[in-house]
């Protein structure tokens, strides 16, 4: 259940179908939706990209009250699902299982048979949230803890006891081959418990933490001098490793972080973005009026997809992106793979 796999930047590869309608000059339907259902957060972590840490961005608009309504919601879900799209990504923006409707999304998602995942921060995860949720392919609690001083410290609100009792629960009850994570995003004010917080994931019975890096405007600047630490910490994470728990660590996004070369985002064609105030480029760019192609709650998905803000994006910006992003890796895969006759294939 636990594979190394699952966060393989290569898992392109099973998707050539798309990658050579892209090489014809086509435009595919994305293989996977990450949809915010809304913006609506009960927490208020302080590296938060849509509140705090990015509050003083130029350019970034966010609209912390917005949801995707309930009528829109469930034709979005039929719509992936008509076009050909294979998952959808619960996820935010705000946190997913605020929305009134959510529930039902995911009944309705079932019922088209599309695969899911959420990322959650697990505080309204009850019972009847965590039977619902239990087949799903993947189901990641953002924690960013090991203690609940530190929870507090970092989230504005005591809520870690209830966080972990309703991990236990979707522990209990998920279903074979259910992946369930425990999310630890490193800042300046729990870096230390980077181990900690793997070992309290392993004795819970997680099947793996992700460790990865606050993206705040500061980037790279906000590990320097705190950098080696880190690494300490991870590796004596890493030894908690078997064949039930993994530990997942971006090392290297501290220089993609640092990155600005261009590349040709192919990334942008197989992933969509669906949040309440529009469809966007990816998840680095939401939030970005300038980058909005438009909104499920005026027009269809498919004519936003295939309109022709995306379609400019795609032939300009896309060719040459320059933003720092963690999908680089990823891209410069997919780019490899879209190579006319490269050299040399048979010196493996």
């Amino acid at each position: 259940m636990c594979k190394a796999e699952i966060y393989s930047p290569y898992k392109i590869a099973h998707h050539m179908d798309r990658l050579k309608q892209i090489k014809e000059g086509k435009i595919p339907p994305p293989v996977n939706a990450q949809i915010d259902w809304t913006n609506l957060c009960n927490l208020n972590c302080s590296f938060c990209i849509y509140r705090n840490a990015g509050m003083d961005v130029e350019g970034m608009h966010f609209d912390p009250d917005k949801s995707i309504q309930r009528e829109h919601g469930l034709r979005l879900l039929e719509e992936l699902a008509a076009i050909g799209v294979k998952s959808i990504e619960s996820t935010g923006g705000g946190e997913p299982t605020l929305h009134p409707n959510f529930n039902e999304f995911v009944r309705h998602a079932r019922k088209l048979g599309l695969q899911q995942a959420l990322i959650t921060n697990g505080t309204l995860v009850d019972e009847e949230t965590a039977r619902n949720i239990a087949d799903f392919e993947w189901v990641r609690f953002s924690i960013d803890a090991a203690t609940r001083e530190t929870y507090e410290k970092i989230k504005g609100v005591d809520a870690f006891d209830r966080v972990i009792r309703n991990l236990k629960g979707l522990l209990r009850v998920r279903k074979e081959g259910n992946v369930v994570g425990f999310s630890f995003v490193v800042c300046r004010e729990n870096y230390r418990e980077i181990y900690d917080a793997a070992r309290l994931a392993k004795e819970l019975g997680c099947d793996n933490i992700r460790i990865s890096l606050a993206m705040t405007p500061q980037r790279e600047k906000l590990f320097i001098d705190i950098w080696d630490e880190i690494m300490a910490q991870i590796e004596q994470a890493r030894k908690l490793e078997d064949e039930n728990f993994r530990v997942f660590a971006f090392n290297n996004r501290i220089f993609d972080l640092q990155s600005t070369e261009p590349q040709n985002c192919i990334y942008t064609y197989l992933v969509a973005v669906v949040t309440p105030t529009g469809c966007f480029p990816c998840c680095r760019l939401k939030s970005y009026p300038e980058f909005n192609f438009g909104n499920v709650q005026e027009k269809s998905f498919k004519e936003i997809w295939w309109g022709e803000k995306r379609v400019r994006f795609l032939n300009t910006v896309a060719k040459r992106c320059t933003w720092n992003c963690w999908m680089r890796e990823k891209n410069k895969f997919a780019e490899y793979l879209l190579t006319d006759n490269p050299k040399h294939v048979n010196y493996i």
